[in-house]
């Protein structure tokens, strides 16, 4: 029920980016919570309570988070205060809008596999097509446990994630039935990632927006169509860096 509260006040297109940004982290501790129910532990050594000694354990897996930018770096707060010990690692992808299939455009996974159990974070799964694309580079790197873990997912986009990859543990706060052609969850709450950062985001999409219809009135003029290139670059640099400034969201 605590869930289903918070996701409803999340849908609500009143909501500020501020308390957009402390809900996706209440609901990122909620649901991260439930997904490390079953985490394995090995005892370490005998301890002194103040009333009797005990068999002290620890987590058995080195973890790993990996937040799928830029709306799943809303969750990682929440999954570092369960388990402040795990490592982040971004992964950069969009999903095209015309196509809607996942382009990757960032990541700096180390070359060797460094954790036991990765942890895929993003606050939506609609088409499943970039959450799939995630895991995919994941277990090309190596990593053999995965848990994917959503505020709100589309019984599509879960559908195509379990077929794709049905040894991955998926942790999500509430199914919608619906999508539109667009690719967005209904309700759903809109896009999460400009809900999150709000900020140069929506002048850009709308740069991008008017560079694309005056490409399409001068018949692809090749200065409009390096612009263009040029403003998705933009976009894509903005969303790395808001890896390394996101503590400037607190306000």
């Amino acid at each position: 029920p605590l869930i289903a509260h918070k996701i409803s006040l999340l849908r609500d297109a009143r909501v500020k980016p501020k308390q957009f940004r402390e809900l996706v982290n209440e609901l990122g501790l909620m649901i991260g919570y439930h997904a490390t129910a079953n985490l394995d532990l090995v005892e370490t050594k005998q301890l002194e309570s103040p009333v009797a000694p005990f068999t002290g354990v620890k987590l058995k897996d080195k973890i790993g988070i990996f937040p799928i930018m830029r709306a799943g770096l809303g969750m990682v707060d929440s999954f570092l205060q369960l388990i402040p010990s795990a490592r982040v690692h971004h992964l950069g992808l969009y999903r095209e809008h015309s196509t809607l299939l996942p382009v990757e455009y960032y990541n700096k996974l180390p070359a060797q596999c460094s954790v036991d159990l990765g942890f895929v974070v993003d606050p939506m799964c609609a088409t499943g097509g970039t959450a799939v694309a995630a895991i995919n580079l994941l277990k090309e790197w190596g990593l053999k446990k995965i848990k994917f873990v959503a505020l709100i997912g589309s019984t599509y986009g879960i559908k195509v994630l379990s077929d794709a990859h049905p040894d991955v543990e998926i942790h999500v706060g509430v199914i919608d039935d619906q999508m539109t052609e667009a690719g967005y969850i209904v309700p759903g709450c809109g896009d999460a990632g400009d809900r999150y950062v709000m900020l140069v985001c929506q002048c850009i999409t709308s740069l991008i927006c008017w560079l694309k219809n005056l490409q399409n009135s001068v018949n692809g003029s090749y200065q409009i169509h390096a612009k263009l290139s040029y403003i998705y670059r933009m976009k894509r640099m903005i969303d790395m860096l808001s890896v390394y400034n996101s503590a400037l969201f607190n306000t």
